[in-house]
């Protein structure tokens, strides 16, 4: 999903993103990291109730080569 000059309330101003989901994220970066390095671990970076956007999650993957 793209949002162009979308306004925020909890920002208090007009901001522009990319979202993509868990699974494109992984499927991207498996597709340029496959040869040379290894999904090891991966999850969400916070509890969810430390999550303070309900549409968003912090996410990391970790690779190692």
């Amino acid at each position: 999903m793209t949002l162009k000059q979308i306004y925020s309330e909890s920002l208090s101003q007009s901001y522009s993103a990319i979202y993509r989901s868990i699974e494109e994220y992984r499927e991207s970066l498996s597709n340029e990291f496959e040869t040379d390095f290894t999904l090891i671990s991966e999850g969400r970076l916070f509890d969810q109730e430390l999550e303070n956007r309900a549409e968003t999650v912090d996410y990391y993957y970790i690779w190692k080569r």
